[in-house]
């Protein structure tokens, strides 16, 4: 019960830290994204906005060459902060865990309760292989909308999951 006291503390700290009145962070997309995709996958992400340590995390939506470029200078902080000793449990980033490893970065601010600030998602997890009539695989991919949601809702599910697990460790 003194844990569970303690962690509530904690959490009530957390949210006036990121200022409770402050709007939802920005969910956004790269310059080469389609339109009709941005708000495709806006929607998905607007949709999970559904508790306050996921309305604080800013959203990226990245084409494919944009999403390299963030997971290269990611990694290359990451390796630099390592070799600095700089960078413990929590590093400045991570990459997402199981099928979404090539497709979702988290980004974490240490601050007094370390938290995850940041997350850019490739257009490409998104989109899914089209069959023809007789389930045989297309050349052409399509955004996949309910695949946009379900993804959002790991990420928020990642973020939150990832948040009350801190909470849990600190005594």
């Amino acid at each position: 019960m003194k844990r569970l006291a303690l962690l509530l503390v904690f959490v009530a700290g957390f949210k006036t830290y990121v200022a409770a009145d402050q709007p939802a962070a920005a969910i956004s997309c790269t310059a080469l994204v389609s339109q009709s995709d941005c708000t495709k996958a806006t929607a998905s992400f607007e949709l999970e906005r559904d508790n306050k340590i996921f309305d604080d995390v800013e959203i990226l939506i990245a084409d494919e060459r944009s999403f390299r470029d963030e997971s290269s200078r990611a990694a290359l902080k990451r390796t630099q902060d390592f070799l600095k000793q700089k960078t413990g449990l929590i590093g400045p980033t991570a990459i997402a865990p199981g099928e979404e490893q090539d497709t979702v970065l988290f980004f974490f601010e240490k601050g007094p309760v370390p938290h995850i600030t940041r997350v850019v998602v490739s257009l490409a997890a998104f989109y899914k292989l089209s069959l023809d009539a007789k389930g045989n695989l297309t050349k052409e991919t399509h955004f996949d909308s309910a695949s946009a949601y379900i993804l959002a809702s790991k990420i928020n599910g990642y973020v939150t999951g990832w948040f009350m697990g801190v909470m849990a460790t600190i005594q």
